[in-house]
């Protein structure tokens, strides 16, 4: 907000002073001073010796809380670039009056400060990189921030699809690696229903699942585990029960866990 309230009359500029990067300082011939920007400076044409009237320091005052709002977009977006819709919702969210909104809107996209096909660009390299998501996963996002779907696809399109395998193979090994106390039919529908919320096709996660799923001794490995387990409290028939029961629950099958047992008895 302004410092100086004219309450009648007209005053003179006494001296104008750059207080910080774009912010200066008018000294009016009463030594009250209004803070404001370079840009408003500019406008009205504003040099010492000029004369300030209600009028004007009202326009002065609306400017600067326009400018001042600006100026603390600038300064979010130098530290992450935000999409158009992004900066409306924050621009609500400050209760800012339609016409102001639209005058710091219009002058960000005039100095290329919002612009949602760079946006896009950069969204889907960090995501890609940066993060699991799939490329549907980031579709959606960016679609949920109201970018164009032009610039969606354009943007999508310089992702390949041997790099998205192959960020899917490394997800998937450690997804494999950290569940692999499970079935392999258990251990299938957890991957493939976490992939496809990560946003990645039908046919890639079950392509990569089957590369990736590792052939071994899991149930020989529960079965000891839980032998260890349940000896110490359980014999015979009770203890049987007990391990049948949990292996039955980590999903593998009558067969399997018949053979498991057969195996060590």
């Amino acid at each position: 907000m302004l410092q100086c309230y004219c309450r009648g009359g007209i005053l003179k500029i006494k001296k104008i002073s750059k207080v910080g990067a774009d912010k200066y300082s008018i000294t009016l011939d009463n030594d009250e001073k209004i803070l404001t920007y370079d840009d408003v400076i500019l406008k009205y044409r504003l040099l010492p010796g000029s004369f300030i009237d209600m009028k004007l320091l009202t326009n002065i005052q609306l400017d600067t809380n326009i400018d001042k709002t600006y100026y603390k977009i600038v300064k979010m977006i130098s530290k992450k670039l935000k999409s158009k819709s992004e900066i409306i919702n924050y621009l609500d969210k400050l209760q800012i009056e339609s016409y102001e909104k639209q005058i710091i809107i219009d002058k960000l996209v005039e100095n290329k400060l919002i612009d949602d096909r760079r946006f896009a660009k950069a969204f889907v390299y960090d995501r890609f990189n940066l993060s699991s998501d799939g490329p549907n996963l980031i579709r959606k996002k960016l679609n949920d921030l109201l970018i164009e779907p032009s610039y969606i696809d354009e943007s999508l399109s310089t992702v390949k699809v041997d790099d998205v395998k192959s960020k899917l193979d490394k997800f998937m090994n450690k997804k494999i690696s950290n569940n692999n106390k499970y079935s392999d039919y258990i251990l299938k529908q957890k991957v493939y229903t976490h992939f496809m919320n990560l946003g990645y096709s039908s046919e890639d996660i079950i392509e990569s699942f089957e590369k990736n799923k590792k052939k071994n001794n899991t149930i020989d490995q529960m079965y000891n585990k839980f032998f260890q387990k349940f000896s110490k409290k359980y014999s015979d028939e009770e203890l049987k029960y007990k391990i049948k029961d949990k292996l039955y629950k980590l999903g593998y099958n009558s067969d399997e866990i018949s053979n498991v047992l057969k195996k060590n008895n």
